[in-house]
């Protein structure tokens, strides 16, 4: 949601950036009356169970066939609208998680390894008066002690030492010499 909005604050501001707060209202207003490509549904449906009347309708008016509701009638209809749309939400964020796992699955590659194995540690730790953009992101080399299941390693420092030891997951250990991680 944040990458998504200050996309399109930007787009919004253009040259004018130091009132990007002026603007703010207008663009959250767009985001939640836009329909979502997870949900289906947009966040003023999932939330209030209609859409809003954007400033456009007061342009060009409502529909004039529409009956007034009682309020009987009105609030049963707006409960039928929000269990309808996170119906129609939960059956599309279903259908893009699978989407989602196939396209992961297919890029990924299961990774092992042994004990004694030399290994570096993923740990982008930050030091007060420190720039992190220049601190070194990974730790080693390390030895891997134990292996606790298919994805949990403990590891230390050195072999030689009685460093600091550490469980980890394998997604934060690789076995080349120092890797890049954007």
């Amino acid at each position: 949601m944040m990458r998504c909005t200050s996309d399109m604050i930007s787009m919004y501001c253009g040259k004018n950036q130091k009132q990007w707060d002026k603007y703010l209202p207008q663009v959250m207003m767009a985001y939640r009356a836009s329909t979502h490509s997870r949900t289906g549904k947009s966040p003023n449906m999932l939330t209030l169970g209609r859409e809003i009347n954007l400033p456009m309708t007061a342009v060009i008016g409502l529909p004039e066939n529409q009956d007034p509701l009682t309020v009987d009638n009105y609030v049963q209809q707006l409960q039928n609208n929000l269990v309808l749309a996170h119906q129609v939400a939960r059956k599309t964020l279903k259908k893009n998680a699978i989407y989602r796992k196939k396209y992961y699955d297919q890029r990924s590659h299961k990774r092992t390894f042994k004990e004694k194995d030399i290994v570096w540690l993923y740990n982008p730790t930050r030091k007060v008066g420190v720039c992190s953009k220049l601190s070194p992101k990974w730790k080693g080399p390390c030895l891997i002690i134990q292996k606790i299941d298919d994805t949990t390693y403990v590891i230390k420092q050195s072999a030689k030492s009685k460093g600091k030891i550490w469980l980890i997951s394998v997604g934060h250990v690789a076995t080349t010499a120092a890797p890049k991680r954007c």
